[in-house]
């Protein structure tokens, strides 16, 4: 099932590798700027399976989005992704104190929430209008946006 494309995602064009490499700036593969995002591979028995990454990160309000694909459909729905998502926010959380996670993929991406659901993510409940404000414009016409949820550090 893709992610991007048709035909189940026609408004979202498939990105080239210059869309790609400026998303994804050298900080982001090189640790050199942790707190401005990161990415990471999904190895499943030495094979990338996957990626995963993190940004917006604002210690300020103590929350940070994450982005995770699977790098074809034969590591889909074996809980990798699941794993990748407790993992990684579990570190963020460790490490820079972080209460919220969020992911925001389109409702249409039955195949991500049930993973995102399975990883503790629940949706945020509030308005659409609160959710653009504190997290900025969505990717998607019909984007949901979802949590995973800590208790602040004493």
């Amino acid at each position: 099932e893709p992610m991007m494309g048709p035909p189940h995602f026609p408004e979202i064009e498939i990105p080239s590798w210059e869309a790609f490499c400026a998303d994804y700036i050298d900080t982001f593969f090189d640790d050199s700027r942790p707190g401005k995002g990161r990415s990471y591979v999904i190895e499943v028995a030495g094979a990338a399976a996957g990626h995963i990454s993190y940004s917006q990160l604002n210690r300020h309000e103590g929350w940070a989005e994450l982005d995770i694909w699977m790098a074809s459909p034969e590591w889909c729905g074996k809980g990798y992704g699941a794993d990748a998502l407790v993992a990684l926010s579990d570190q963020l959380h460790r490490t820079f104190g972080l209460t919220e996670l969020i992911v925001r993929p389109s409702r249409r991406n039955i195949r991500a929430l049930r993973s995102y659901e399975r990883a503790g993510f629940v949706p945020v409940t509030s308005d659409t209008a609160v959710q653009l404000a504190r997290y900025g414009p969505n990717e998607y016409p019909d984007t949901i946006v979802l949590h995973r949820r800590y208790s602040p550090s004493a």
